[in-house]
């Protein structure tokens, strides 16, 4: 396991930045290298900030520095009595789950304190969340998403094995709608079925494209009736080239059944952001 050390910060004038740092910030002094230019401040949990004095000063912003704090708001008001200049004021982010059902994956985001509105098709799946945690109702919606018109712009937006259900039409409306619903330089983090799954139950091939992906429709199994499509890494590519700018993936995770089933299971992951307008 690696843990990080420090984080070295070019600054044009070392003895004011640790000013500001101790006096704004309340970061405590480690220790000062003179000849160096160089002051090493320190927060409550040991991790280390290096005032590297740099002649012409720290040019371009090279990294972004994220602070935690208990109070945002109050941090903010003390900041701001102390002079700290604020491009904005705090704002909450404005998370989307597409496809949040009961809320298996949902309620853990939302405990981990994400400001996070439900979204999924089945009322059933809907109302046994709200029964579970009332106090989220406010947050859900009944709706197919496809056809969702939004009052606002996503920050983030949350799809897990959701883009899939449906014929190659659908998949490719998917990803249409999540770059209407997201803000420019907004995220999607999306998981859906890879192509190279051995489909277990019986079903029969309806839809092939050019990109590799193809279509199943069910005969048994949970999903029987139902069509269900499968996608390839270049089809993925090839849906959201226009609309977005690939952050990581398209990564495969191939998981084998338990038995008595046989055969593998594989999806694609990936994080994406919607482009931003020049």
């Amino acid at each position: 396991m690696i843990k990080l050390d420090h984080l070295t910060i070019a600054v044009s004038d070392c003895e004011k930045s640790r000013d500001w740092y101790v006096t704004t910030l309340g970061l405590k002094i480690e220790f000062e290298i003179p000849e160096r230019h160089t002051i090493a401040v320190q927060d409550e949990f040991d991790f280390t900030l290096f005032l590297a004095e740099t002649p012409g000063g720290p040019g371009r912003p090279s990294c972004v520095l994220t602070f935690q704090v208990g109070d945002v708001e109050g941090m903010y008001r003390d900041l701001s009595k102390a002079g700290v200049q604020f491009v904005h004021g705090p704002q909450k982010t404005f998370w989307g789950y597409v496809g949040c059902g009961n809320g298996r994956n949902y309620l853990p985001l939302v405990d981990a304190g994400l400001n996070l509105h439900g979204l999924d098709i089945s009322g059933e799946a809907l109302d046994q969340l709200a029964a579970r945690r009332p106090e989220l109702a406010p947050r859900l919606t009944r709706a197919d998403f496809r056809d969702l018109a939004f009052d606002r712009a996503f920050d983030y937006l949350v799809a897990i094995q959701v883009f899939q259900h449906g014929v190659e039409a659908d998949a490719s409306a998917y990803f249409a709608q999540a770059a209407a619903a997201l803000r420019p330089g907004g995220l999607l983090f999306v998981r859906v079925n890879a192509v190279t799954t051995e489909v277990y139950f019986g079903h029969t091939v309806v839809e092939l494209n050019p990109f590799g992906g193809l279509t199943v429709w069910y005969a048994d199994g949970p999903k029987a009736g139902l069509c269900v499509h499968f996608y390839s890494a270049d089809e993925i590519r090839e849906l959201t080239r226009d609309q977005f700018r690939l952050l990581a993936g398209p990564r495969e995770v191939v998981t084998r059944r338990a038995p008595p089933k046989t055969g593998t299971w594989a999806q694609w992951e990936a994080v994406l952001q919607k482009r931003r307008v020049d």
